[in-house]
């Protein structure tokens, strides 16, 4: 428990903590004493601990899926994260909806927005996260499309 500073008559507190990456911040007014300052904070964040929980997502690389037109044949996409309050009983009810395309279209940049992921509780959406581009990906000129057609040709390669 951290608590911050009070006001010229000693009414309030602001106080802090930390639990399992969860941040909460309690302030209280009005109370009397210090002890019951300290008292009501240290109950609000007890309640809050008790009761709630942070959902996280965290940015990762996610699949790679074909690039038409492009220096590449695929792209690695990735997710940006996301986090969220809930109540500790939602927690481990939150299902991820993933909406990424068939194929995408070259040129593409390092971080362009191709996607979404939905996060959901039963019906209920509680929040977003982007679906992007890991890498750039030029668009293929058509000097490298005749020679990259005349490896296939020759050699079979790719």
């Amino acid at each position: 428990l951290k608590t911050g500073s009070t006001d010229k008559a000693g009414f309030c507190i602001s106080a802090t903590a930390e639990r399992d990456g969860m941040h909460l911040i309690a302030v209280i007014m009005g109370a009397e004493t210090r002890d019951e300052r300290n008292n009501a904070a240290r109950m609000l964040l007890d309640f809050g601990f008790a009761n709630y929980a942070l959902y996280e997502d965290v940015a990762k690389q996610l699949e790679s899926i074909p690039v038409l037109y492009g220096k590449s044949d695929n792209v690695v996409l990735c997710s940006t994260g996301f986090s969220k309050l809930v109540s500790k009983g939602e927690r481990g009810r939150v299902e991820a909806y993933y909406d990424i395309p068939v194929h995408l279209v070259a040129p593409l940049k390092k971080g362009d927005i191709v996607g979404k992921i939905t996060y959901k509780i039963e019906d209920r959406v509680i929040g977003e996260s982007n679906i992007c581009v890991d890498e750039d990906v030029p668009k293929i000129t058509f000097a490298e499309l005749y020679w990259r057609l005349l490896k296939i040709i020759f050699t079979g390669a790719r």
